[in-house]
């Protein structure tokens, strides 16, 4: 029978010091959690939000704005490093704001899947953290 205490409650240490994620080969991104915990990740967005809540609510925020904001908060409040990262030219990219912004801006499906991997509860949970061996 299922522990649905392992399942669904959120390992809070993961949500916010991050969880490795191998993209590929040599590339991995260290994630906390987009939501749950991470309460960084609350603020960031909701500040980068502020001016532009009157579009939100009117429906007419403008898709470019709103990924740069979702981009922005990631970048801010989620992504916490990363290795074996490089540029279109094959040289090693260290970790920074800037450089997940240019990142996230030239390969957009990159940064889809890393949001959908953290935002997922099941990355970060007691059950993940027993499996890794971090219980």
């Amino acid at each position: 029978m299922a522990d649905l205490y392992k399942l669904f409650k959120g390992a809070t240490n993961l949500e916010t010091e991050g969880v490795w994620f191998e993209i590929a080969e040599g590339v991995k991104f260290l994630m906390a959690r987009a939501g749950g915990a991470n309460k960084k990740y609350n603020r960031v967005f909701q500040s980068l939000m502020k001016p532009h809540m009157r579009a939100y609510r009117n429906g007419t925020l403008d898709d470019a704005v709103s990924n740069k904001i979702m981009r922005q908060a990631f970048a801010k409040g989620v992504l916490l490093d990363w290795e074996g990262v490089q540029d279109e030219s094959g040289n090693t990219l260290e970790f920074s704001y800037d450089n997940a912004m240019k990142l996230f801006t030239d390969l957009p499906d990159l940064f889809d899947a890393l949001f959908d991997e953290a935002g997922k509860l099941g990355n970060y949970t007691l059950k993940e953290m027993e499996d890794s061996g971090n219980s």
